[in-house]
């Protein structure tokens, strides 16, 4: 560190502190008054211990903030999460007084928005536990959601079993011994809704597949 006293606060404190010791065993010395020095010396503590202070209370508001940040994302993806299923509930029963309980906008303006597109290359994955991993393409504007909807062999509908933003979605819920499942993902945004493909996951033995094996 220079001889001379630094224009900045932290650095000037260190370079007096340094000093401070030897301006008072060498106060004669070097013309000044032991008892200028001493309370030098208290101001010097004074500004590290404020110092100290200051930086607890920034590491402590950096918390803070974070945890209000938490706590917001948390409530903000609870909410979205709602309204996708009051938006899919909408869209289901076609009933305009939902978005009028809830509050909620029922579509933009005419023109305004347009419809997303049609989702695509639907790809499986059979995780642990006979999870399965569906992902797949698709562009949308601003609000745009994905129904998931599933169908067993033995089924004459789909049944919705999921409604999503991101372009992915882990079917938790497959019974055991199942063979075969049958997906469809819908685009919608407000009541502007498209549909997409089918994709069938063979789980099970059959087809000339091993068990466990997904289809292509």
């Amino acid at each position: 560190m220079g001889t001379n006293l630094p224009s900045e606060r932290g650095p000037a404190i260190d370079w007096i502190t340094q000093r401070l010791a030897a301006w008072t065993d060498n106060a004669a010395a070097i013309g000044v008054q032991a008892a200028d020095v001493t309370a030098l010396a208290s101001l010097t503590s004074g500004a590290t211990n404020a110092k100290t202070a200051a930086g607890t209370a920034r590491e402590a508001s950096k918390a803070s903030t974070l945890a209000w940040y938490d706590a917001a994302d948390d409530a903000m993806d609870a909410a979205r999460d709602l309204i996708l299923q009051i938006k899919s509930f909408a869209a289901s029963s076609d009933d305009p007084q939902v978005y009028v309980l809830a509050q909620l906008s029922p579509k933009d303006p005419p023109g305004e928005t347009p419809a997303p597109e049609v989702p695509s290359d639907i790809k499986s994955e059979l995780l642990d536990q006979g999870f399965i991993r569906l992902t797949w393409k698709g562009k949308g504007p601003r609000g745009t959601f994905y129904i998931v909807k599933r169908r067993f062999d033995n089924d004459t509908d789909y049944t919705v079993v999921a409604t999503v933003t991101d372009k992915t979605f882990t079917d938790e819920s497959v019974p055991f011994g199942t063979n075969r499942v049958t997906y469809a993902i819908d685009a919608q945004q407000t009541d502007k809704r498209v549909f997409g493909p089918v994709k069938t996951v063979q789980i099970g033995a059959g087809n000339g597949l091993a068990s466990g094996e997904v289809a292509a």
